[in-house]
């Protein structure tokens, strides 16, 4: 269903929005990655790896002036109405403000994204209480 709602942006609209290839992207990368992963905890890390992809996304859309964000919440604010389409339009063509907060709204995203990605990446998973509970890592 992504991809062809992805496929389906890029023929109708001409344009390729990049937060549904990067969750596409992922999404297939994940779908490749859990045939090969059979250890839980191995499972774990690979979610927070991508995480780490969709957080270094965002940031990157804001380094190149194209806050990622925007095609996410764009959707469920405007829902398809003309004249909330054109308020839209012009708050990102004329409002200074309205631009900074689309970049800062995407900077935190992708900082959480990544930040999920440090913590279960390099200790949480293998430390905290939820694995030793589950019985997913060693108790120390």
């Amino acid at each position: 269903m992504p991809a062809g709602r992805t496929a389906w942006g890029v023929v109708k609209d001409r344009a390729v929005n990049g937060l549904a290839v990067l969750i596409l992207f992922v999404n297939v990368v994940g779908l490749l990655l859990s045939f090969v992963a059979g250890d839980p905890r191995l499972m774990l890390v690979k979610d927070s790896e991508v995480s780490s992809a969709v957080g270094i996304g965002m940031l990157v859309s804001v380094a190149m002036g194209r806050p990622m964000m925007t095609a996410g919440m764009k959707p469920w604010l405007v829902k398809g109405d003309e004249t909330r389409e054109a308020a839209w339009a012009r708050l990102q063509n004329g409002s200074e403000d309205f631009r900074r907060a689309e970049r800062v709204f995407s900077v935190v995203w992708g900082v959480v994204c990544c930040s999920v990605s440090v913590w279960c990446g390099s200790w949480g998973c293998t430390r905290c209480r939820w694995t030793r509970w589950s019985g997913w890592a060693p108790s120390s």
